[in-house]
């Protein structure tokens, strides 16, 4: 066990203390002297059950101690001179069409070796997946929290280096499983709700417009990150986890620009522009889950070998009408349509029975005006179970709105850029783009210099400085356009 005393409020720290750790043979006395605010150390090689702290004195006389905080475990600040290097990569899909995850890579000088892999003395033995890691900008005597990630890998490139990689939130939600379920009809902010506490996150952020939607249809077994993907694609939301404590999720907008990108603020001027996909109509695949009722005998769906009184979990290849599940052999503790769990109570195997749900599939396409030389290209999607009739029309424009749209990618000095903010950038002849932040890959250490990619984004053509473009009024914070600002 590591013990971390953390000492914070004012300049003065404890600069001499003892801890008697209390054992089956008595108490070990160990004393130490820390030289600075934040003092990390770790407990001796004995077993222990419980700890005395005694504190001595501070580094500036007749001053009162004051203790923040004293934790058990381990932590440990990188700052200045101790990061080699430090990046952060935030990233949101605008359709949702797959969840992206936050990044971050750092390498640091390990000058004592405590995290050398090879040193069974250093803290690297302490490491642990989804150990979390807090990333804050200081700037003078503020900071600006940038993300909450957790570790995935740790290495050593030389004696003296040593390398993280870690994932936000969202990248943890694939280590968790939801099993799913049949849905009619049902509160997607509850349904989100369902998912997110199946990965044991209760701390997030909700659009309400988002919660109070319906979905209809299927979610099968699989992962809370995939689960939380198919809900959010359909109610046509997107979350994110930059800047702030959990996650949020949230529409994005555009009508209100949150930044304004123009050549004073891009590094050299460089600007990258290209046309989203030329889709000229979708076609969606949908899915309409039908309790069979003209089924003739039961259907015997699972068995499973076990012991007499032992308890056991079946889970299903398709979906089950959960009214309909029985079981021979062995009673039933619990009937849902990706499983059942039941007790076996002879000696012969557990029998499950019960039927399935009868899918029945469409298609719908929709399609838009184009030119005679040019060529159709229908995108297609599928296998996303709650799609409805009721929601097909809605969703096949919203992803034919996307692909007649802008994409750009600029270089700047970072400032108060987040994914899911309406920016205008200034690119060619006067023109503007103006869209949907959907990456920021971020040099921490290098200058604070981010890689920006804008998608979703409307070309607005004209000499106008101010943010009325074409017909259409656009505004920064909550100013809205007025004719002295052009």
């Amino acid at each position: 066990m590591q013990v971390l005393l953390y000492y914070f409020g004012t300049e003065a720290f404890c600069n001499k203390l003892k801890i008697e750790y209390e054992t089956d043979d008595g108490y070990k006395t160990y004393e130490y002297e820390p030289t600075e605010r934040d003092f990390y150390l770790k407990a001796p090689p004995i077993t222990y059950t419980g700890i005395k702290i005694f504190f001595y004195s501070t580094n500036i006389p007749y001053r009162f101690l004051k203790i923040y905080k004293i934790l058990f475990g381990l932590k440990k600040n990188f700052r200045g001179t101790d990061l080699m290097s430090a990046s952060i990569d935030n990233e949101i899909n605008i359709l949702s069409s797959e969840l992206a995850s936050n990044k971050l890579s750092i390498d640091v000088l390990d000058q004592e070796n405590v995290f050398n892999i090879v040193n069974k003395q250093g803290l690297a033995p302490a490491l642990q997946e989804n150990q979390k890691m807090k990333v804050y900008k200081i700037d003078g005597s503020s900071q600006k929290l940038l993300g909450n990630f957790y570790l995935t890998e740790w290495s050593n490139n030389s004696v003296d280096t040593a390398s993280f990689e870690a994932q936000d939130l969202i990248g943890v939600l694939e280590n968790y499983t939801f099993l799913g379920g049949m849905y009619r009809d049902y509160n997607a902010g509850k349904l989100i709700k369902e998912i997110l506490a199946a990965a044991e996150v209760t701390d997030y952020e909700i659009d309400k417009e988002l919660a109070d939607m319906t979905v209809y249809g299927y979610v099968p077994i699989c992962t809370c990150k995939e689960a939380l993907q198919k809900v959010l694609f359909v109610i046509g939301g997107v979350c994110t986890t930059s800047e702030i404590e959990s996650l949020k999720i949230f529409k994005t907008q555009n009508t209100v620009v949150n930044n304004v990108i123009d050549s004073d603020t891009k590094i050299l001027n460089n600007t990258k522009v290209e046309l989203n996909e030329n889709v000229t109509g979708v076609e969606v695949t949908y899915y309409w889950y039908v309790n069979p009722t003209d089924y003739e005998a039961e259907e015997e769906i699972a068995q499973a070998e076990s012991l007499k009184d032992e308890e056991i979990t079946i889970y299903f290849d398709e979906p089950i009408v959960e009214s309909s599940i029985s079981c021979r052999f062995c009673t039933l503790l619990e009937a849902h349509c990706n499983y059942a769990r039941f007790r076996v109570y002879a000696e012969e195997a557990g029998k499950v029975y019960g039927h399935k749900y009868r899918k029945e599939t469409y298609k719908k396409t929709i399609t838009r005006d184009r030119k005679d030389n040019v060529k159709a290209n229908i995108l297609t999607v599928q296998d996303v179970e709650l799609i409805n009739s009721k929601d097909v029309d809605r969703i096949a424009n919203r992803i034919l709105d996307y692909y007649q749209t802008y994409k750009t990618e600029v270089k700047v000095l970072a400032k108060d850029e987040i994914v899911g903010n309406l920016a205008s950038v200034n690119t060619f002849n006067n023109s503007k783009l103006i869209g949907n932040i959907t990456s920021i890959s971020t040099d921490l250490v290098g200058g604070y210099i981010s890689q920006i990619k804008i998608d979703n984004a409307i070309l607005k053509e004209g000499t106008n400085v101010g943010y009325r473009c074409g017909q259409e009024d656009f505004y920064c914070g909550s100013t809205p356009f007025e004719e002295e600002m052009v």
